[in-house]
């Protein structure tokens, strides 16, 4: 018997499970799953592709990737093709798409005020396990907005909260944690109902 991992607290970030041969464990299900660590309810849909595996061995690298995914970047921009991106635990540096100069989070865009290493994100945990979402400048030649209002220095460190939006350049990306949503596909479903952002005149 296996034990299905199917998200993580929102609040503490302590993994959710049932045993696979749960009766609730089906594709598609929504179920209510208190956190042994911190007693948070949450709400998690049962995703098919994690039902197809039954012993423990066989679901660790089934999460290897999901577990890795702490958050997302998704691209929501006027003028620029929605993207998503993964975030990891530890430097996340942000930019636009340059084979000769790449990054962890390249960005398509025609925007050419967009640095090719612009932005740093950094990803840490806590004592508690609930993560903490910084920001920085790396210098870029045109700088980093947040929520259209805060351009930071280069002497700025600044934390991130779940739906901020990041300006590089001229094109707007919005940070989405596993506070808000479980997976990249929500991630990204969410931030398209949501309305643009101001761009701020560079």
């Amino acid at each position: 018997m296996g034990h299905v991992k199917l998200g993580e607290c929102a609040l503490c970030q302590s993994a959710l499970g049932l045993e696979d041969n749960h009766p609730k464990v089906r594709p598609g299900n929504i179920l209510k799953i208190k956190c042994p660590r911190c007693n948070t309810v949450n709400s998690i849909k049962v995703p098919a592709e994690r039902i197809s595996k039954s012993t423990q061995e066989q679901n660790h690298q089934a999460f290897t990737t999901i577990e890795q995914e702490v958050a997302w970047i998704i691209v929501h921009d006027e003028h620029t093709a929605a993207q998503t991106f993964p975030l990891k635990l530890g430097k996340n540096i942000l930019g636009r798409f340059s084979p000769d100069k790449p990054c962890d989070v390249m960005i398509k865009t025609n925007d050419v005020f967009m640095s090719r290493n612009h932005s740093l994100i950094e990803v840490m945990r806590r004592p508690d396990n609930v993560l903490i979402f910084t920001i920085s400048d790396i210098s870029s030649t045109n700088g980093t907005f947040i929520n259209a209002v805060r351009k930071l220095s280069k002497f700025d460190k600044l934390i991130l909260k779940d739906g901020d939006t990041i300006q590089l350049g001229k094109t707007k990306v919005v940070l989405k944690t596993r506070q808000s949503t479980q997976n990249s596909t929500d991630a990204t479903e969410n931030v398209k109902r949501e309305a643009y952002t101001k761009t701020v005149i560079i």
